[in-house]
């Protein structure tokens, strides 16, 4: 998958982050220090020049959460 990415990032105008995390079970700050970090990001223009987009995906047992890392790991957009 690494040269897909590297393929599919060389000709992106967007860079895709997937961020995996049991959301729906934990109440903290984790989605909004990632947000954070997005805008501040995107504020000093991006990476590469290119805008940071992400997209979230939530488990809530270990089987979930090796579903959801493996949707991320085998698309190229991430």
């Amino acid at each position: 998958y690494s040269v897909k990415r590297d393929n599919y990032l060389s000709k992106a105008d967007k860079v895709y982050i997937g961020v995996i995390w049991p959301f729906n079970t934990r109440k903290d700050f984790y989605r909004e220090g990632v947000l954070l970090a997005q805008k501040q990001i995107n504020e000093k223009g991006g990476i590469l020049g290119k805008k940071l987009y992400l997209d979230f995906f939530s488990y809530h047992d270990i089987k979930s959460g090796m579903k959801a890392v493996r949707k991320v790991v085998t698309n190229e957009k991430y």
